[in-house]
């Protein structure tokens, strides 16, 4: 487990989303942090990135601000963010590992 930049910790309880689940509205990490936090897991702790995987990123990239997300990769992308992100628009995310 590697814990993600302080920045990226504190925008998840800042710009949280509602999501209803069985009718009970529950706080969610926005499309933005969501994305950032299951990119990083896969990137990091994953040997493999499944199709399923690669989907949810895609989805949730299609959910997101472009420019919010290249701002909040990079406390942990820094200069590579933008490739990292055309990697996952590109389906080329697997090329990362």
């Amino acid at each position: 487990w590697i814990p993600l930049d302080h920045s990226i910790q504190d925008s998840i309880w800042l710009n949280f989303r509602h999501a209803n689940i069985t009718s009970i509205q529950v706080p969610m990490p926005s499309f933005e942090d969501s994305f950032i936090i299951l990119l990083s897991r896969y990137i990091f702790n994953k040997p493999y990135i499944s199709d399923l995987q690669c989907k949810q990123l895609r989805s949730l990239l299609l959910r997101s601000n472009e420019d919010t997300l290249i701002e909040r990769l990079q406390p942990v992308f820094f200069k590579a963010s933008e490739f990292v992100l055309e990697q996952v628009k590109n389906g080329s995310i697997r090329d990362l590992l």
